[in-house]
């Protein structure tokens, strides 16, 4: 009986692992480095099975489901319906609408459609509503050079032309010549160059004052005025024996409602020297031009 207690006293003491052991809590468990060891081995071991290895092969992509693309729809279907913005042409008496013409095979050019852009119902032509731009062409050519012939009522009268050269139909020149055939005229030619403003078109414009009809506007905006000098050849005198000042007031009438073509115009003088006023009357044609400038 001594032996057997004394046995399972020395197995107490050993321990679970064979290793000698002191007393419960005061002694050294000598068993604790072996348990550690065997723990962070098995952590270790399920970290490396958790990482994939390089060699492996990479998941496949999930597949996208298809989507059903419907193709293009035929203009000669019954089914169909016709593109945007487009109209249809359908035969009397016939539920099928007309195909359109084929494309030539050697027509290398897009065509914007095969079916003519259908025009909307509340659609109206502008010049029905009297619509206008308030420019009336003369934006077509910078310079607007006007040749014009007619009469002059004055107590020195005549017969003579008129050339006229504007930029922008605002600024420029004019210059009168005059002859009279009578042989006891007190005057036989005179010549006459100013510098002429028709100060009314950009201002007018810019405002939006253009609202038609079109001869109207221009002939408000063909007001001119003019001043410069002139050169007169009085009877039994030289060409420029009487010269001086002059000023002048013009205005004219647009007969084809537009900038270039046919004006009835009429210039009212000054000469300042002598005091004496006159009338110049005439038809011509002006003529919108580019200058070389530009």
């Amino acid at each position: 009986m001594k032996r057997a207690s004394a046995s399972l006293r020395s197995s107490r003491e050993r321990g679970v692992f064979g290793f000698a052991s002191r007393s419960r809590f005061g002694g050294e468990a000598r068993c604790l480095p072996l348990l550690s060891a065997a723990l962070l081995c098995s952590v270790w071991t399920n970290l490396a099975g958790a990482q994939p290895a390089d060699d492996a092969p990479a998941a496949a992509p999930a597949e996208q489901p298809e989507v059903d693309v419907p193709g293009v729809r035929d203009p000669t279907g019954t089914d169909s319906q016709p593109p945007p913005n487009t109209t249809w042409k359908y035969p009397e008496g016939s539920a099928e609408p007309v195909p359109p013409p084929e494309k030539s095979a050697t027509d290398d050019h897009w065509n914007p459609g095969d079916y003519p852009t259908a025009p909307l119902e509340t659609e109206v032509d502008p010049k029905l509503l009297g619509f206008t731009d308030g420019v009336y062409g003369r934006f077509d050519g910078d310079l607007v050079l006007g040749l014009n012939a007619g009469t002059r009522f004055a107590p020195a009268q005549g017969v003579g032309g008129l050339l006229s050269l504007h930029d922008f139909s605002s600024v420029g020149f004019v210059a009168a010549f005059v002859v009279n055939p009578d042989d006891d005229a007190a005057e036989k030619s005179s010549l006459s160059v100013e510098l002429d403003l028709r100060p009314l078109f950009l201002p007018r414009w810019i405002l939006d004052l253009e609202q038609g009809p079109a001869w109207f506007d221009l002939f408000i905006d063909s007001l001119s005025l003019g001043f410069g000098a002139y050169w007169a050849t009085p009877e039994g005198a030289d060409f420029g024996d009487s010269s001086g000042l002059v000023g002048s007031v013009g205005i004219g009438l647009p007969l084809n409602g537009a900038a270039e073509g046919f004006w009835l115009r009429a210039r009212g003088s000054r000469r300042f020297d002598v005091e004496e006023n006159s009338i110049l009357l005439t038809l011509g044609y002006d003529f919108l031009m580019v200058g070389p400038w530009l």
